[in-house]
């Protein structure tokens, strides 16, 4: 038995209670996650020095791509914050 306080509005179960589920989380989890421009344009400038330290990368799509603070603002410029 549950009690107290939860943040749960609605439960599924049974066949076919995933469908559509992903398109319904990404919209719920974009809104919520409550992360800074700031912060994920720092993420960004700083993606390719992780992608480079990782030894078991040996080519990703990040090493053929130049990330720079143009390419940054242009990725984020149709995101809301």
């Amino acid at each position: 038995m549950m009690t107290g306080q939860t943040n749960v509005r609605s439960a599924r179960f049974g066949a076919g209670a995933i469908d559509g589920l992903g398109r319904e989380l990404g919209r719920f989890i974009v809104t919520t996650m409550e992360i800074r421009r700031d912060d994920l344009a720092a993420a960004l400038g700083d993606l390719r020095r992780y992608v480079e330290c990782r030894r078991d990368l040996w080519s990703t799509v990040i090493q053929e791509r130049e990330l720079s603070a143009r390419w940054i603002e242009e990725a984020l410029a149709t995101l809301r914050f």
